[in-house]
């Protein structure tokens, strides 16, 4: 049937017309609602880089007031004092050896204290001999001042003056440890370390974890990255540069993530050695969660910012962690996360050094570049992202 055909041309008209006004319609609504998208889009990305910016900011404030604090440290003269006698303590006691029942109990620490503490960390199957100190100096030092400690694990720095040493090492040790010991406690630092700039012997450490005494050049933790750190400021030894670096993981710490700064320090034109500070991750992590108040940072109910090292790693926790912990490492099972990482992420509980962070914005901010792209993230989720490099 020729529908049309019966229509009058006013009534053919109307239908034109009407089917024009339902095009226009249809076109205005769209238009409508690709601009009031756009605009909401637009307010998102305004409100994500004023978040970013924020951010970075505290960020670059955070590191400055760590820059200046150890320029600070490396002037003052309890330092200075304290290396120049440590170094001397230090040379004497590698004229000490331990007995045979001295360096089995030192063996026993490691074997019962240290070895399973980092096995429940990291996995596999750490053996002592990779870690055990490697020359007389640091065998007598870790065994009086760690294995004969009766303090425990973690609380090591609570001993002043090892009860079997009567040596000098002792009366430097009791002269000096607890204004140390009160600095990194009042600025925030995990550990204090004094080193010798010839050796890299780290000749006195608050914590008194395992790698006090060990040399960073030749010593079971050369490889690390403090040890690389250590190396570049012994070979330029240049007066007031502070140098970073980087977290990873650090196994004296039980496989925690450590970054470090370190400093050489002068006694007029002389070098009396090195100041380095183990940095944890705690105090930037805080920085960018918020202190985990999301919501009042202006961060929403799913909203988050993070940081990304070169190596695509995190480098502060995700928020979806904090939140709600087995539904994050369900959804990382979900997306096809290898098993053995999510388990690491699952025993530390933290992203920082375990989740990989892949994908264009994380390429371009690593490049250097600035901007706002809408991405699926690292859950597999789409977001809208703000990204840039910390400078």
């Amino acid at each position: 049937m020729n529908f049309s055909g019966r229509l009058s041309i006013r009534s053919k008209l109307v239908i034109l017309l009407l089917l024009a006004s339902f095009v226009s319609i249809a076109v205005v609504g769209y238009q409508g609602f690709r601009s009031a998208r756009d605009a909401l889009d637009e307010a998102v990305y305004k409100e994500l880089t004023t978040l970013r910016a924020a951010k970075t900011q505290q960020v670059q404030a955070y590191f400055s007031d760590i820059h200046d604090q150890v320029l600070a440290f490396a002037e003052n003269r309890t330092i200075i004092e304290a290396l120049n006698e440590f170094r001397t303590a230090y040379h004497l006691a590698e004229r000490e050896s331990v007995s045979e029942p001295q360096k089995q109990q030192l063996v026993e620490y490691y074997r019962k204290a240290f070895i399973p503490r980092l096995k429940d960390r990291m996995g596999g199957e750490p053996e002592v001999k990779h870690y055990l100190p490697d020359d007389a100096a640091a065998a007598w030092l870790q065994y009086h001042y760690i294995a004969a400690n009766p303090n425990d694990v973690g609380s090591k720095d609570a001993l002043m003056r090892a009860p079997g040493d009567d040596g000098y090492y002792a009366q430097v040790h009791e002269r000096y440890h607890e204004s140390l010991r009160s600095l990194i406690k009042k600025f925030g630092y995990y550990d204090l370390f004094l080193i010798d700039p010839e050796s890299g012997n780290i000749i006195y450490s608050v914590f008194k974890e395992t790698d006090f005494a060990t040399s960073l050049l030749h010593g079971p933790y050369a490889s690390s990255n403090f040890a690389q750190l250590v190396k570049e400021v012994m070979r330029t030894k240049e007066r007031g540069r502070v140098r970073f670096q980087d977290y990873d993981i650090y196994i004296p710490s039980y496989g925690a993530p450590a970054a470090f700064v370190a400093v050489t320090v002068f006694d007029g034109r002389d070098i009396a050695g090195i100041l380095a500070l183990q940095v944890p991750s705690d105090e930037l992590n805080n920085v960018m969660t918020s202190n985990q108040e999301w919501e009042k940072s202006g961060m929403g109910e799913t909203g988050e910012v993070y940081l990304v090292g070169r190596n695509h790693l995190m480098r502060s926790d995700s928020r979806f962690l904090l939140q709600d912990r087995e539904h994050y490492l369900q959804l990382l099972r979900g997306i096809g996360m290898p098993a053995d990482e999510i388990r690491r992420i699952e025993k530390n509980n933290t992203t920082i050094l375990f989740q990989p962070v892949h994908g264009e914005t994380v390429d371009l901010a690593l490049s250097g570049k600035t901007g706002t792209r809408e991405v699926v993230d690292y859950r597999g989720v789409p977001v809208m992202s703000a990204y840039a490099p910390l400078r």
